[in-house]
């Protein structure tokens, strides 16, 4: 996944819905998805008696997901459905993960992506954001400051998962922006208070594929080794294009003393300060955030409830990507709690959507 640098720098069918193996018969129309998103959840039984195990290049590119047909029929694709409250993924969300690793569809149904309208080329993608409410996401400010003026050239992509496919098993839904919060402390010269608040024009539907996530407070207990940074960005050694699948890494907090001596060791120098509106995670070599994953959020699980994730940074900047002891820079979101709730109420939003 990409850093961003200092320079301004995630009805039932009975035996023909899905089946765990990796292959599928070229007859059947495959949704590479989490079993929980197909219709029956009889894995073991899935796909019995129609099975082709060599079928050439046909097969699903992540090893637990599963082949589903036709999984717009299933329950779990009803809008009208009560969805479970903030900060549950679709799929269960395994926080012990190594670097480069895909996410599965619906696994990160909060992750966003920010595109500049360009008619004549096509859409420009900017950098990620995350769900808090159907009709507000969290993002970098660095990334929406220089259109807080014209909010309409920007516009705000959901349940996406692979960006060069249009076959997957729920559509994505787009929205334009009507409104650019930028945090009234945002220095753009130091990315201090680097939060901004997309403000949609109209509510997400809210779907397997599309949910909100936690706020994490400053009282929230998380399992600090277990946190999930995310994002379309590129990984941090690779030059090349952005990832067209959403990636997450397993990135630890870091205490600030651990990280602002790391960083002091950095081209940032022995003076160096780091502000308290930045939280640290990471450091390891190879697992990082990077170029154009800013934006996106780093959640946690709580230690009570570890199949329930908070949001407590924004991917925000680094000193190049996944260099051994050097960790990521994240916007520290509890210390910003008061102002995105603020902002909220002005507005007569529902602060609950984010609130355990």
């Amino acid at each position: 996944m990409l850093f961003l640098t200092l320079v301004f720098l995630l009805p039932s069918l009975t035996f023909s819905r899905y089946h765990r193996f990796q292959y599928y018969p070229r007859s059947i129309q495959c949704h590479c998805v989490a079993p929980t998103l197909c219709s029956d959840d009889d894995v073991e039984m899935n796909g019995y008696g129609l099975l082709n195990p060599r079928v050439g290049k046909q097969r699903c590119p992540n090893p637990t997901d599963v082949c589903c047909d036709k999984p717009s029929d299933s329950p779990q694709s009803n809008p009208h459905e009560e969805l479970p409250p903030c900060g549950y993924s679709t799929t269960k969300l395994n926080s012990r993960i190594v670097s480069k690793t895909t996410a599965s569809f619906g696994e990160l149904p909060w992750n966003l992506i920010i595109q500049e309208i360009a008619k004549d080329e096509g859409n420009i993608y900017k950098c990620g954001a995350a769900l808090i409410h159907p009709k507000v996401a969290t993002t970098v400010a660095h990334c929406v400051f220089a259109y807080s003026e014209q909010p309409e050239k920007l516009l705000v992509r959901a349940g996406e998962w692979n960006v060069d496919s249009e076959d997957e098993p729920l559509p994505l839904q787009e929205k334009n922006v009507e409104e650019i919060l930028i945090n009234e402390s945002y220095n753009p010269r130091t990315l201090q208070n680097d939060i901004a608040l997309v403000v949609l024009a109209e509510n997400f539907e809210l779907r397997d594929n599309v949910r909100v996530v936690c706020l994490s407070t400053p009282y929230d207990m998380i399992v600090e080794n277990g946190c999930v940074a995310s994002g379309w960005g590129k990984d941090a050694h690779d030059s090349g294009k952005y990832s067209p699948i959403l990636k997450k890494v397993q990135v630890p907090i870091v205490s600030r003393e651990y990280c602002l001596r790391m960083l002091r060791g950095t081209k940032l120098g022995p003076r160096f300060q780091l502000h308290k509106s930045f939280i640290c995670a990471g450091g390891q070599k190879g697992k990082d955030s990077c170029k154009g994953d800013g934006g996106s959020p780093l959640i946690c699980p709580l230690l009570e409830n570890q199949e329930r994730f908070v949001q407590i940074g924004i991917v925000s900047w680094g000193v190049g990507c996944g260099n051994e002891g050097v960790p990521g820079i994240y916007v520290n979101v509890p210390y910003h709690l008061d102002w995105i709730e603020g902002e909220l109420n002005e507005r007569e939003l529902d602060t609950a959507y984010f609130t355990i």
